[in-house]
């Protein structure tokens, strides 16, 4: 099941009182920070950072696509404001931060919040 959560002045979905910050629980249970912005009648966006980055790297560049696009940023899992899960052993851990992984993280994340 889908769980998303958002800060309580930005929307009357659900709510939590300890966060401030949007972030989108995947089935793993894995909670991974997003920011939207936009007109949600325009074209979808979706800005993902390099690896060791997070969403502050597309602070320069958003103002000039916000008019046109609906944007999408998002921290991948260890990155940023999103959870940093480990692993119980070296293979473990390399599929949790695997490309793979991120697209399919990514995949869930753009699902669960009606973009695609």
């Amino acid at each position: 099941m889908f769980k998303i959560v958002f800060p309580f002045f930005l929307t009357k979905n659900l709510l939590t009182a300890d966060c401030l910050m949007p972030y989108y629980s995947l089935s793993s249970g894995i909670k991974l920070y997003y920011t939207l912005e936009g007109d949600e009648s325009n074209p979808v966006l979706m800005l993902s950072h390099g690896f060791g980055s997070d969403t502050t790297s597309f602070d320069e560049i958003v103002p000039y696509f916000r008019e046109n696009y609906y944007i999408l940023r998002w921290d991948h899992r260890g990155h940023g404001k999103s959870d940093k899960p480990l692993g119980k052993n070296p293979t473990g851990l390399l599929k949790l931060y695997s490309v793979d992984q991120m697209a399919s993280d990514l995949y869930e994340l753009a699902k669960g919040l009606h973009l695609i």
